[in-house]
């Protein structure tokens, strides 16, 4: 699985960035990231769902896993909840490997 991930925006206008493959996790976390991704239905997601709205982050995020590749980019405040666990834990890889 291929991940390339980034959160721009906020108020601050601070943006962090991901490129993974899954293959350097250990298998834990690399089911732990599969996980996430089922939960949110991150393949069923539209591809943008980005509205302007000053000071909110906006997230571009790309999947490859199992022959599919999909994209997505969205908004914040248009996040469905079911994908905010998944934001949540780039953003805290994203900043751990800095």
């Amino acid at each position: 699985m291929k991940i390339e991930f980034k959160r721009t925006g906020g108020f601050a206008g601070l943006s962090v960035r991901l490129a993974l493959d899954s293959a350097v996790l250990p298998h834990g976390e690399r089911e732990a990231l599969e996980a996430l991704i089922a939960r949110a239905r991150f393949f069923d997601l539209p591809e943008r769902r980005a509205s302007a709205h000053p000071d909110a982050f906006q997230y571009d995020l790309a999947i490859e896993m199992e022959g599919r590749r999909h994209a997505i980019c969205l908004g914040d405040r248009d996040a469905p909840d079911e994908i905010r666990p998944l934001l949540e834990r780039l953003v805290e890889m994203a900043r751990n490997a800095r």
